[in-house]
């Protein structure tokens, strides 16, 4: 390979510092110019910070159980750093300041403008809606009175078709009365006739037997 020409193993302990495997200072910097105050960067610090801190890290990693090597828990401060900066999906206040600071007079008065105009829109559709709906109250109101009217003149026919049924009805029985009081007269003669002529038969009978016993 060619660590072995050049006669350096890249995994001899002794070749490469823990510098080399740090973050460079411009890198550093340029991160830290993009992020806002109190932002950790990184889990390194600074020279000083370091050899104050050097203690405190060695009782750490004295008291860690886990095994060598193993990633260490960012500072406390960090935590709070990072808790300092996040933002409630429910509080309106980020919201709010960033439309304060960030919107012009004159955006402001366009978007009331623009809410004016939807307003407007809004009022006029919901006229308009009111108008239709008083129209087809009217059209309700006349297709109801028509319908009641409908119905009136056909119960009048009703009543017509009924009282001229009923005359009809009372002119059938007066005829048919008169009728069969006429068969009843005509019935009354014959019957009468009868008799009549049964009778003058036994009279001239009677008449005729009386004059053979004269003689």
């Amino acid at each position: 390979m060619a660590f072995h020409k050049c006669g350096i193993n890249p995994l001899d302990p002794g070749v490469f510092s823990e510098a080399d495997f740090g973050p460079s200072q411009a890198t550093s910097t340029i991160a830290s110019s993009h992020l806002p105050p109190g932002f950790p960067i990184g889990w390194e610090e600074s020279e000083s910070s370091a050899s104050k801190d050097t203690e405190s890290d060695d009782e750490q990693n004295s008291n860690h159980d886990g095994p060598t090597g193993s990633p260490m828990l960012p500072p406390l401060h960090n935590h709070q750093a990072i808790s300092s900066l996040a933002i409630t999906p429910m509080d309106p206040a980020p919201i709010s300041q960033h439309i304060s600071t960030k919107l012009s007079k004159a955006e402001l008065v366009w978007i009331a403008c623009d809410l004016q105009d939807h307003n407007n829109e809004m009022q006029a559709t919901i006229e308009k809606t009111c108008m239709y709906a008083a129209i087809i109250g009217q059209d309700y109101t006349q297709l109801q009175n028509q319908r009641a009217e409908e119905v009136s003149k056909a119960q009048e026919k009703e009543w017509e078709r009924h009282n001229k049924a009923e005359k009809v009805e009372e002119a059938c029985i007066a005829k048919a009365k008169k009728q069969y009081w006429r068969w009843v007269a005509a019935a009354v003669k014959i019957v009468n006739d009868h008799i009549t002529q049964e009778e003058k038969a036994h009279q001239a009978k009677a008449a005729k037997e009386e004059k053979a016993h004269l003689a």
